[in-house]
């Protein structure tokens, strides 16, 4: 007679999983741990003689099930140097359980070992690789192979293949995909009809998506969700509107809350009203529905109605990281930095961890806080403390950072930030560079482009925004031989026709006196915003081709002016007649409903005070809506100067005088003035004036480019190392000038 095996076989407790099902934390565990421990009784793992092969499937599904996944492995290797299998059943759900945790090189090993694969296994296979990025076209290639090899495909693959188009926006292959559906028939289902919408919508081939929903016999809520929530994120909010009325007309089919969450997400206030009425009267909805509790509270936001959307917070039950993320956002948006800090705190103070673009608001919103430093420094260290993100989250953080300081010239702070930035991305750049630019720090702006260019030429075909920014710098420096740089360098990259980077060329050419350069961009757009038409208009009118400017803000229809194509169609009128002026400025109101501010009437008066009419200036000043604010005088001043009218010269220098005393314009027009009518002493006595007040005339800047080099200097300026130099060789120019007379 044998002696007993020095280890309990599974036949010693045939029955126990039948008592696990009714007690998940009884009998069966507590025997399969007297197991496990007489495994590893003497020190090392024996081999265990499995006797039967059902008892070892049910502990397998066991660790499966309550996500052991490293005693499934562990058991699945014993397993495999016995003659018996595990089973394609089993094995497959090995694939998915490996696969639903990320462990994708666990299923990928476990799929290499399987002697029998059926449908399930490679469906499983291609739906975790479709759930990993960096699989994707892995997932295609085991479809293809699936295929290839014969395996009997059901709805539940063809699903999962399309979403694998889905995320890969492959309209090609799901529409082959959607070929071999209509040939297997499982177009009738509506969850693989639902899919085909759902991977249409996301390709953005909204015709093929309505054309499938449009051909289901009754489709279902999954449906109506996705055809809406695919337009709302196409921004087509009026045809998902469209859809979600189509809805609410189909007798026994209701919204749920990701449904009207979509909805309310696109929809306009007096819409969104009425869902939110229909959710008051529902017995199905409250306000304490997250998704679309949330979404109320987007909706209330963006129309600047806070305390609806504080009302629809404080019922929410359970607030989680959108919600909170929401309720900063609308804060922000409502220019309360504060109260965005402060549920921020509150949020802290919950135990919901920030995500990134929690930070992203909560960042913004301190660029118009009173102490932005120090609460931007306590957020970057408390971002270090959490060390939640990924590199490429910390990236935007710091984007968001750099966008903030950047707004509120904090330039010091950004360049801290942007220094902290181990690998910068395409936005990285392009704040620092629109920073720079913004506050007038044009040559540092050229040169971190050049930077840029030099550490990653991909940061730069992906950004037009970077371009047009080192664009604007240049066009501020007159740096005609860069902005040409430029220029060959966006034709070469194919971004000269995309609008952004077409405006900010205009602008180059124009601030730079090419006007034609300017007009050939112009006509070689692809299309023309506001933007490029008032840009065209500006250079015409700064370069004194008020005739061209006009003809061609006459030429913009159906784009409509706005305040600052005005601004520029006044100017170009200061130098043709006043009655032009007085008629374009007429027709703000009673054409474009657009009623003009200070600047427009500064422009109106320059106009007329240069045609010389200075007393109907100085009335249209006096009648205006507005306290006269120091540039409307400061331009009257100039046509006094022009016209050489004392009288009326002295009073508006007084204006100048009293509501900047110490801007030297004042003091220097009526000087040259006195000076024009031969009053020396009386221009002697403006500028002893000045003196005594101890204003200073600011000095002149300009730029000069030399081997690919931008050098500003200042009238009379020898802060540059060469000064000695310069100044040496402007004496012997001066000594050649005077010889040749």
């Amino acid at each position: 007679m044998t002696s007993s095996p020095c280890y309990p076989t599974i036949l010693l407790f045939p029955k126990v999983p039948r008592l696990y099902k009714h007690s998940p934390t009884g009998f069966y565990s507590d025997q399969l741990h007297r197991w496990t421990k007489s495994r590893t009784k003497h020190g090392t793992k024996k081999s265990h003689p499995i006797a039967c092969s059902t008892g070892y499937g049910r502990i397998l599904r066991h660790h499966l099930n309550t996500g052991n996944l490293d005693e499934a492995k562990e058991l699945y290797i014993e397993k495999m140097t016995r003659p018996s299998s595990a089973g394609v059943v089993l094995e497959s759900k090995m694939v998915d359980a490996f696969m639903k945790s990320g462990r994708v090189d666990d299923a990928f090993w476990v799929f290499d070992q399987m002697t029998e694969r059926n449908v399930v296994t490679w469906t499983s296979m291609i739906s975790g690789c479709c759930r990993n990025p960096r699989f994707l076209h892995t997932a295609v290639n085991l479809f293809v192979e699936m295929i290839s090899i014969g395996v009997h495909l059901n709805d539940f693959a063809c699903n999962a293949a399309l979403g694998v188009g889905s995320s890969l926006r492959n309209l090609q292959f799901g529409e082959q995909i959607h070929s071999l559906i209509l040939r297997l028939g499982f177009d009738c289902y509506v969850r693989t009809a639902c899919c085909l919408i759902g991977f249409y919508v996301k390709c953005g081939s909204f015709d093929a998506a309505e054309l499938v929903f449009d051909r289901m016999v009754e489709p279902d809520l999954v449906a109506y969700t996705t055809m809406i929530t695919g337009l709302c994120n196409e921004g087509r909010f009026d045809e998902a509107v469209g859809m979600f009325g189509r809805l609410m007309m189909v007798d026994d089919i209701r919204p749920n809350e990701h449904t009207l969450g979509s909805v309310l997400k696109s929809c306009e206030l007096e819409v969104g009203k009425q869902i939110h009425g229909y959710m008051i009267k529902s017995k199905d909805f409250s306000d304490g529905d997250v998704f679309a509790g949330t979404a109320l509270l987007e909706l209330y936001s963006r129309n600047n109605m806070i305390e609806n959307a504080k009302l629809i917070f404080s019922k929410l039950a359970v607030k989680n990281v959108v919600t909170w993320t929401s309720m900063i956002a609308c804060y922000h948006r409502n220019n309360n930095s504060d109260a965005a800090v402060s549920v921020f705190l509150q949020m802290l103070d919950s135990e919901v961890n920030p995500n990134e673009f929690t930070f992203a608001v909560v960042i913004a919103a301190c660029g118009s806080h009173s102490n932005l430093t120090t609460v931007a420094t306590q957020i970057l260290t408390l971002i270090i403390k959490l060390d939640l993100f990924t590199s490429d989250e910390k990236n935007r953080i710091s984007n968001a950072f750099l966008a903030t300081f950047s707004r509120s010239g904090e330039i010091e702070s950004m360049e801290k930030i942007f220094s902290r930035i181990t690998s910068p991305d395409t936005v990285s750049w392009t704040s620092m560079i629109s920073g720079y630019s913004q506050n007038n720090l044009d040559a540092d702006a050229v040169s971190l482009f050049r930077r840029m260019i030099e550490k990653d030429q991909t940061s730069l075909i992906a950004s037009d925004y970077a371009l047009s920014a080192v664009l604007s710098s240049s066009a501020n420096v007159t740096s005609l031989t860069q902005g040409r740089h430029l220029h060959c360098l966006a034709l070469k990259i194919g971004s000269s026709r995309h609008v952004c980077v077409g405006n900010a060329l205009i602008n180059m050419y124009t601030k730079s006196g090419s006007i034609n350069a300017a007009i050939d961009i112009f006509r070689d757009m692809s299309s023309h915003d506001l933007t490029s038409w008032n840009s065209l208009i500006h250079g015409y009118a700064s370069l004194g081709m008020g005739m061209e400017a006009l003809r061609t803000f006459d030429q913009m229809h159906p784009t409509v002016p706005d305040e600052s194509t005005f601004v520029s169609v006044l100017f170009a009128c200061a130098h043709m007649s006043e009655s032009e002026a007085l008629n374009r400025f007429d027709s703000m109101r009673t054409v474009y409903s657009i009623e003009p501010g200070p600047i427009h009437y500064t422009c109106l008066v320059d106009a007329i005070g240069r045609a010389g009419k200075l007393e109907e200036a100085m009335e249209i000043i006096q009648r205006m809506p507005f306290d006269p604010d120091l540039l409307i005088w400061k331009s009257l001043l100039g046509s006094c100067k022009l016209h050489g009218n004392i009288e009326l010269g002295k009073v508006v220098a007084g204006k100048v005088s009293e509501l900047a005393p110490m801007d030297s314009a004042g003091y220097v027009l009526l000087s040259n003035m006195h000076k024009q009518r031969g009053e020396w002493e009386e221009a002697d006595e403006a500028r002893k004036v000045m003196d005594r007040r101890y204003v200073r005339k600011v000095a002149a800047q300009s730029w000069i480019e030399i081997g690919n080099v931008i050098h500003g200097f200042l009238a009379g300026d020898r802060s540059h190392r060469r000064s000695p130099d310069i100044y040496r060789t402007l004496k012997q120019l001066s000594i050649g000038i005077k010889d040749d007379r």
